[in-house]
């Protein structure tokens, strides 16, 4: 990402323009979390290249981005046509899917990858997070062998930050309080702004009426996501501990609203 931007700045500098360098700006401003200057930048694209399945594909990862998994489904179904880009649309829909909780939908998508990458790390953790309530067990079994396979340094980190928030997260909900944490920080090691990560061991240490640790932990959530709805909640959680308790409903009530 460094090197890209390096590049960028070269491209801009000499005053460059073209559709390559846009796309790539796009891209950039999606590494750079700002969906909404990365859609600025495709939409346009798209519109004149509405067949493009890597136009598709970039719109899809800013739509979900952005919190627009609809959309984001829209574009991954257009990116989907298109050969060259299949697997990873199919893999984007399968997570946007996930964010809808159609866990049927997911699954189908995520065994789609499998079938034309058997190794897709991605994919495999996907499987296992669309598994139904009633596996939980499985979930956590199924995540802990990804976790171990011994490729697992060379996966996609950001799937390797979910297995371990995944994994974490399932032995929170059954009381292990201390493995949480160890699989918590072992997702924040390999991606330290993790939301989700961060939100989760904040919930441990709620759970554990560690409150102080627990705040600290949100506002980092919120600091990096500050529309985050799990972070909101958890934070409100902390305020009713707290007995701030207006706070919490006003907290509770805007999230309400969107």
């Amino acid at each position: 990402i460094s090197q890209a931007r390096g590049l960028l700045d070269a491209a801009n500098g000499a005053g460059l323009s073209s559709p390559q360098l846009a796309r790539a700006r796009a891209l950039s401003a999606l590494a750079a979390r700002q969906p909404d200057g990365a859609l600025a930048q495709l939409q346009p694209l798209a519109a004149k290249a509405p067949n493009d399945g890597a136009l598709a594909l970039y719109l899809g990862w800013a739509h979900a981005a952005r919190g627009d998994t609809a959309e984001a489904i829209k574009a991954f179904d257009r990116a989907a046509n298109d050969a060259s880009v299949k697997v990873p649309a199919l893999f984007g829909r399968g997570g946007a899917k996930l964010e809808l909780a159609d866990l049927d939908g997911a699954r189908a998508d995520f065994a789609a990858v499998l079938e034309l990458a058997k190794d897709h790390i991605g994919a495999q953790i996907g499987l296992a997070a669309a598994q139904p309530p009633s596996a939980a067990q499985q979930q956590e079994d199924d995540l802990l062998a990804i976790l171990a396979r011994k490729d697992i340094a060379q996966a996609d980190p950001r799937a390797v930050a979910q297995a371990w928030t995944l994994a974490g997260t399932a032995a929170m909900r059954a009381g292990r309080s201390d493995v949480a944490r160890e699989r918590l920080r072992k997702a924040l090691a390999v991606i330290p702004q993790d939301v989700t990560a961060t939100t989760r061991l904040a919930e441990t240490e709620l759970r554990d009426g560690k409150l102080a640790t627990a705040a600290d932990l949100t506002a980092t959530a919120l600091t990096l996501s500050k529309d985050n709805v799990p972070a909101q909640l958890v934070q409100s959680e902390i305020e009713v501990k707290q007995n701030k308790l207006q706070i919490a409903s006003d907290r509770l009530d805007r999230k309400s609203v969107v």
